[in-house]
């Protein structure tokens, strides 16, 4: 697990079986719509066994792209046979790091999070702006 940067990893040459995408403005009220689209999502495609998991990668990474990028971010979902995938795309500048924490640190452990709990993530980077996403094994 890991960054990479500006490349699709080889995974992602299969067909997406269904794609969903919502767009939510810069505000911190977004991160619950955010959670509750993943979960109607899932729902729909019958997989609330992954909803606790990916609600809580997401609002990290809708968090993260409100509070550092100030921006207004797409969430997109994408099933294909063996995971979900979920992006999240901003049009901030910079790229996000996962930073060492002291255990009395009340932030930041959000990439801590997906890079311990999702299967596989990343960054790619767009003219202007990014995507981080994540995937789960379904």
């Amino acid at each position: 697990m890991g960054i990479s940067s500006g490349v699709l990893p080889i995974a992602q040459t299969e067909e997406p079986l269904n794609v969903v995408t919502t767009s939510l403005g810069a505000e911190a009220k977004n991160v619950r719509e955010a959670r509750r689209f993943v979960e109607r999502s899932l729902a729909d495609w019958d997989l609330l066994q992954l909803a606790d998991l990916a609600t809580l990668l997401t609002s990290e990474l809708v968090t993260n792209a409100i509070l550092h990028a100030h921006s207004a971010v797409e969430l997109s979902l994408t099933l294909e046979a063996d995971r979900i995938r979920i992006e999240v795309r901003d049009d901030g500048d910079g790229e996000p790091a996962r930073r060492e924490l002291a255990v009395e640190a009340t932030s930041g452990r959000g990439l801590a999070l997906v890079d311990m709990l999702a299967t596989d993530w990343g960054v790619i980077g767009h003219g202007l702006g990014k995507s981080v996403w994540f995937e789960l094994s379904r």
